[in-house]
């Protein structure tokens, strides 16, 4: 049967620059660990710096986090699994009431990795990753942490 004529003329015409999803531009000098949670990591990547990354993760609410690039913190399937089924035992054999407290106190520990921005919808907008200064040093670099610098409303 397929997708009636309408829906695949509309495909064709927002090609994939517009299709749900998140972009990510990182202007910083280090690679960065940016991760899209909702209770686990869903969804994350290692972005270089001067790098736009697109993830395909549909029209959602999610809360976004980043980091300066560390391989030991960055998520693996294997533990997000093993976050979702413990939300889901504790939910499912107290029924429902600790659970849903377990939910949220889990949903804080598990989302969050350095900076982050709750209530950001993957519309296919972009969002820009930066530095901001913290302190000056007398010597060496200064002293420096990731914000979300800006977020740009998809085209």
């Amino acid at each position: 049967q397929g997708l009636p004529i309408e829906t695949m003329n509309f495909l064709k015409k927002v090609g994939n620059s517009m299709a749900p999803g998140i972009n990510v531009r990182n202007e910083t000098e280090f690679p960065v660990l940016f991760v899209l949670s909702q209770l686990s990591p869903l969804h994350w990547a290692r972005i270089e710096p001067g790098e736009t990354h697109h993830i395909d993760c549909g029209r959602v609410w999610f809360t976004i986090s980043t980091e300066v690039y560390n391989e030991s913190t960055e998520p693996t399937a294997a533990g997000v699994a093993l976050r979702i089924s413990a939300i889901t035992a504790a939910t499912v054999l107290t029924g429902g009431l600790i659970g849903i407290g377990i939910v949220g106190g889990v949903s804080a520990v598990t989302s969050y990795k350095g900076v982050k921005m709750d209530g950001v919808l993957a519309d296919g907008k972009t969002i820009v990753i930066g530095t901001t200064i913290v302190a000056e040093a007398e010597e060496g670099p200064a002293i420096g942490s990731l914000k979300f610098t800006s977020v740009e409303p998809s085209s």
